[in-house]
């Protein structure tokens, strides 16, 4: 289980090398959109590089939970 807040940003141009993203979840796991801080002009500061011996998920594996909108990640 990784611990750390894992992104749902799906369409964010650091997706397919972001181990915030691709990282395999645990039942119990904290999520956010990282907009808001990781983009281009904050140098993708909340991006975490995938190492060669983590466990990832396919891209096209990764299904992000809709919330209804009174709730919030």
């Amino acid at each position: 289980m990784p611990d750390i807040t894992m992104c749902n940003k799906t369409q964010c141009p650091k997706a397919n090398e972001c181990y915030r993203l691709r990282s395999v979840p645990d039942h119990y796991q904290s999520y956010s959109d990282f907009t808001g801080l990781c983009n281009s002009e904050d140098d993708y500061c909340m991006f975490m590089k995938i190492r060669p011996d983590d466990k990832i998920r396919d891209l096209k594996d990764i299904k992000i939970k809709e919330l209804p909108k009174n709730e919030s990640l």
